[in-house]
This record gives C-alpha cells, structure tokens and sequence, in this order.
C-alpha cells in the first residue's frame, strides 16, 4: 500500500478509536455523575498531557520515531482493556482519561513526524491534507457508529473495541515495509538531525509556554507567518466548537435529527478533500503561489459556512429552510477547515523541514501541544461566560472575531518556497 494511502488510513483509524473511547467515556459520566464530572473529564484528559506530554515527545530520538509510535499504540491498549473492567469507578475514569491522553498527546506529533521523515517532499502536502481530512470524516463517523454501539453493548465492549483498533493500527505499522525503507533512505540521503535542541525544564507549565514559543527551534509562535496561521486557525476552530451546541439547541432550536444530518455534512465536507487528496496521489505543481487557488477557495468555503449560519441564528427563517441552510453551512465548514487545516499542517513542514528531522519533529510535538492549550484557554474562558450570561446570538461575535482574524492572516500569508520541488 502507498503511503499516500497508508497514512490517511492509519489516521482514521486512531481517530475512530479514539472518538469510541470519549464516547464511552463522557456518555458514562454525563449519565452517572452529571455535567460537572463531565467537565472535570476533560480537566484530566487535558492538564496533565499539556504538563508533561511535550517533554516525553521531545526527548524520542529521531530514529526511533516510528517505534515509539508503535510503542504508544500498545501502551494505549494495555491501558484501555485495563479501565474497561472498571469503567463503573469513576476515579478509574479520570485516571485513565488523563494517562492516555499524555499518550496520544506523545503518539499525535510522532505520527506527523513520520509523514515528514518518510513520504516524499513531492507528495508530503497531499499525505498531511488528507490526514487532516480524516480528523472531519472521523466526527461525522464516530459518533454516530459509537452512538449506536454503546446502548447495545455498553462501554466496556466498545473500550475493548478501541484497544483492538490501538493494536491493529500499531501492528499495520509495524509490518509495513514502506516506512522502514523510506525513513532508511531519508537517513542515508543525508537528511540533517540538529545536534542541540533546547527542552527547557520540566518545571514551568510547557504546555502553556507553546501559546509563546515554538520549543526547541527558538521562534516567538506568533512572529513567524505559518506558526501564527496554525494558532489562529485552532482559536476558530475552538470558538466554533464550544458555541456550536448551544446555538444549534438553544438559538436556532435544532433537534437531535437535524444537529446528526449537520455533523454529517460536515464530515462528508472532509471526505471531500480527503478523496481528492487521494485521486491526486502527488501534487501536480508546487511552484510558489501554485496553491492559493484551492486555498481560496477553501477560505471562501469556510467564510460561506460561518455566514450561511449566523444568517440561520439571526432571521430565524422556517425549520426546513434551516435545516438546508445549517447542513450546506456544516459541508461548507467541513471542507474547508480540512483542507486548511491540512494546507497549514504542509506549510508549517515546509518551512521547518529545511532544519533538519529533529527540528521539525519539535514544531509538530508544538503544534500538538498548542492544540491542546488553546482549546483548554478558550473551553474555560466560554464555561466562565456561560455562567454569567444567557446563551444568544451574542455568540457569534467572537467567532466572526475568530474567522475574520484568521481569514485576514491567510489572505496576508504566502506558501513556503521550500514547496518548490527540483
């Protein structure tokens, strides 16, 4: 199997595996516990991986990258069928919610890192947007395949599911030749390794630190052009996260039916780019600039989405008219968040990759941890708000702030000319 394909696949299934284990997870201490274990949950899946996670990345040596991601795989399913037996304890839960996330937070960068180590530079920016893709295909799938799963044959079964998924993805890795001859011929091609990284201490919130600093290749996060991008586009999408539900529940009043069809617009909007990515197998012409048209478009496409729904949220028209209008919104978001976010995810690796494998595999163990300090900074910062003022379409002014800073950044930034392939 190509590796064009190989990745995008391994990727999918990771996050199908992991969207069982948050499923099975939040339904169980939503119903058993009610919403303030829910988001105490989430403290523990994200606080400690933000903690330590970066750290453990960092100190993998370049070329044992590919068996520390295996290595991780396994790890995850030892300690998923360990929680499954006593998913009834809720302390089991947040124990392992927290664990496997500093694992998956470990597993996330050194897969990336693999993509950048092993696939050709002609074919790395259609890998990463497909890889990207899977991330809206697996929303759209997931839930409603765990959903349907887990009231049949409970959250222990659909754990255990998960860990076979953990083992089959880490063993295709294993046994795929591929990898290990590519990432071989990549080191005798001479590919360079920095020979000092600085990891700073462990002692001072480096996880936070990634909303400043790209640790271990000293750049100011927002001083260069495709790191900026990266962050603003994860603060959009994070706005669009936490204010989605209640606005569909409680501004537009959507049911269950209609907020299902949305999510599955959005993931066929993802499907989009992804089979796409995949018919095109290699990038037909990376010269500078090349790229902005799809890219364009992708912007339009999402800034089309955001206002199709604020148009929903505000003039309130007929049910039908907002189910149409919401679902085309949702496949309009869907397709062009994943191909920016994949389009982010190839300029990024191109303007690294030119440091060396250390380096690079330093900026995606960055990208995976701003991730998670953003979505944590803006969660809390929205729980805080929503305590003190009523839901509305108030909501959808920081997200308008959000998408327009991100679209005005993105029309302002030019592809790396490290794409130019000879």
């Amino acid at each position: 199997m190509p590796l064009r394909v190989f990745f995008p696949l391994v990727s999918l299934t990771y996050g199908i595996g992991n969207w069982f284990t948050y499923l099975a997870l939040i339904v169980y201490v939503q119903t058993q516990a009610g919403s303030t274990a829910s988001a105490g949950l989430f403290l523990a899946q994200t606080v400690p991986a933000l903690l330590v996670a970066g750290h453990i990345a960092r100190a993998v040596p370049i070329e044992s990258v590919r068996t520390a991601w295996i290595g991780c795989q396994v790890t995850l399913a030892v300690m998923t069928v360990g929680a499954a037996f006593f998913v009834e304890h809720l302390w089991v839960v947040y124990v392992y919610a927290g664990s496997s996330m500093i694992v998956r937070a470990v597993a996330n960068p050194l897969l990336l890192s693999l993509v950048s180590s092993s696939v050709t530079a002609t074919e790395r920016p259609v890998v990463l947007r497909s890889v990207s893709a899977t991330s809206a295909v697996t929303l759209a799938v997931a839930p409603a395949v765990g959903g349907s799963l887990l009231p049949v044959i409970g959250p222990t079964w659909l754990l255990l599911l998960n860990a076979l998924m953990f083992v089959g993805v880490g063993a295709a890795m294993w046994a795929h030749g591929g990898v290990g001859r590519a990432l071989r011929a990549a080191r005798d091609h001479g590919g360079r390794t920095a020979t000092e990284l600085r990891t700073g201490s462990w002692f001072r919130l480096p996880g936070f630190a990634a909303l400043v600093r790209v640790e271990g290749s000293d750049l100011w996060a927002w001083r260069q052009p495709y790191t900026r991008l990266w962050m603003l586009l994860l603060i959009a999408g994070a706005v669009l996260n936490i204010i989605e539900t209640p606005l569909v529940f409680e501004v537009v009043k959507l049911g269950e039916a209609a907020y299902g069809w949305m999510l599955a617009a959005y993931g066929c909007g993802g499907l989009v780019v992804l089979l796409s990515n995949l018919r095109r197998g290699r990038a037909q012409d990376l010269s500078p600039g090349n790229d902005r048209v799809p890219t364009s478009i992708s912007a339009v496409a999402l800034a089309a989405g955001f206002l199709a729904v604020s148009a929903v949220a505000l003039a309130r028209p007929s049910e039908v008219t907002t189910v149409v209008t919401a679902v085309a919104a949702f496949f309009l978001l869907g397709y062009g968040a994943s191909w920016l976010s994949g389009t982010s995810r190839a300029w990024l690796n191109s303007s690294f990759q030119d440091q060396g494998d250390t380096v690079t595999k330093a900026m995606w163990t960055w990208a995976s941890q701003v991730t998670l300090a953003i979505n944590l900074v803006v969660y809390l910062a929205f729980f805080v708000v929503y305590a003190m003022v009523p839901t509305g379409a108030w909501m959808l002014v920081p997200a308008l702030v959000a998408y327009g800073a991100l679209l005005v950044t993105l029309a302002r930034t030019r592809s790396p000319r490290t794409l130019v392939v000879g």
